[in-house]
């Protein structure tokens, strides 16, 4: 059984020596995650400040009281996904924007893949860049082209 295996001993040690050195290339790049935990915890508190509040927050300040203890208001603000701060639009009501096109609320500026995380009305979703065009946004708020 042993030898056997013998030939394959100059293969392992290669891999062990070459691996590590693929994987330790460093970038500046933020790492693309493709994950909605933070915009869903964003979401959900979001949705508590406007039932508490019975009006949408108005700034991250009115939602701190909302979200789960020890979360921080300014980590959950930044998609770990493209690395930049979501864009939120304040005071929208998510109880009004609830329709076949539903209204968004927060987005990822970036995204990864040709798609992004969007806060909707009626939840947190990914979107394609091209559906992401076509979404239905507040009065007065344009996205990025």
């Amino acid at each position: 059984m042993m030898a056997q295996l013998a030939p394959l001993r100059p293969v392992v040690w290669l891999l062990l020596l070459v691996l590590p050195a693929l994987g330790g290339c460093s970038s500046d790049a933020p790492v693309q995650t493709q994950d909605s935990g933070p915009l869903r915890e964003l979401a959900q508190a979001y949705v508590e400040a406007t039932h508490a509040l019975q009006r949408a927050p108005s700034s991250a300040d009115e939602l701190k009281p909302y979200l789960a203890a020890g979360k921080n208001v300014e980590e959950l603000l930044t998609s770990p996904t493209d690395g930049k701060p979501y864009v939120v639009v304040w005071g929208v009501d998510p109880r009004t924007g609830m329709d076949l096109k539903p209204l968004v609320i927060g987005y990822e500026q970036q995204g990864a893949n040709g798609s992004r995380f969007v806060f909707t009305a009626m939840g947190v979703m990914l979107m394609t860049n091209e559906d992401f065009k076509e979404a239905k946004f507040p009065a007065g708020h344009s996205p990025p082209p």
